[in-house]
């Protein structure tokens, strides 16, 4: 009997993220999808170097800085 641990699921998603297979357990057009891939997304810059890091932490500044913008502008408009 072949005993998983943690370690051994983390490289296994690692190794999907870098080959492009994401095998998501959500359907992708779900919320739950969505979340998964971004959960996905994050797993696989947080584990790769050099500018593959750099390129994906930059798309995830890209994607969240419109929402980050969006509620300091609400925020402002309430407070002032």
């Amino acid at each position: 009997m072949e005993v998983v641990t943690d370690d051994d699921e983390e490289r296994d998603e690692a190794a999907e993220a870098r080959e492009g297979t994401w095998n998501l357990a959500n359907a992708p057009y779900t919320i739950e999808g969505e979340l998964e891939g971004f959960q996905r997304f994050g797993t696989g810059v947080r584990k790769s170097g050099g500018w593959q890091r750099t390129v994906g932490l930059f798309l995830v500044v890209l994607l969240l800085a419109p929402i980050v913008y969006s509620v300091l502008h609400v925020l402002a408009s309430v407070l002032l």
